[in-house]
């Protein structure tokens, strides 16, 4: 029911899309290393969005 991200440089905020393409969660971050609460999701497979010094990159995480 956790998601941790870290990197080497502050993450600035993170959105989680589900499959469809709809934002369903946005977290402002500020920090190398954050645990986000994701147990209001339902189960499925997501994509997290985040921007790491003015980068953009994705990941894909399985909510089970």
């Amino acid at each position: 029911n956790r998601l941790n991200i870290s990197a080497k440089e502050t993450i600035k905020s993170a959105d989680i899309f589900n499959v469809l393409g709809k934002k369903v969660m946005s977290v402002n971050i500020n920090k190398t290393k954050q645990s986000i609460d994701v147990s209001n999701l339902s189960s499925g497979i997501y994509l997290v969005k985040y921007a790491v010094n003015g980068i953009t990159g994705t990941a894909k995480f399985i909510k089970q």
